[in-house]
């Protein structure tokens, strides 16, 4: 499944619509519309941003394989460990250096290709 494509299928599922994903996310609309056209994966900060927006794992963004989408009420029951660990990462993630984004990228998607994911 494309980028985009999934990118509009969690945001159905939220119940949010792109342009409200977009906002929330600090991403503009023509970046939307380069991922669209040319199937590229964002940077890491912007994949951080969008998973927080959608409550996901940055991982479920970026790999190319359908994972299932949690509905809203399975999220709701996701213990606060798991919230807090995902946030702890975002954190992070925000904090690092932008030109540090596509080597770290490369080292997520490396990881998770290699060992899986942990669910």
């Amino acid at each position: 499944m494309d980028f985009y494509v999934r990118l509009k299928e969690l945001a159905r599922v939220r119940g949010i619509s792109i342009k409200e994903m977009l906002d929330q996310a600090a991403i503009n609309r023509d970046t939307y519309d380069t991922w669209k056209k040319t199937s590229r994966l964002p940077r890491v900060d912007q994949a951080a941003a969008l998973a927080k927006v959608l409550n996901v794992r940055i991982e479920d963004l970026l790999i190319d394989e359908p994972a299932p989408i949690a509905t809203e009420h399975q999220f709701q029951k996701a213990s606060a460990g798991d919230l807090e660990e995902r946030q702890a990462l975002m954190d992070i993630i925000s904090k690092l250096n932008p030109k540090d984004f596509g080597f770290v990228r490369s080292i997520v998607l490396l990881i998770v290709k290699y060992f899986g994911m942990r669910t």
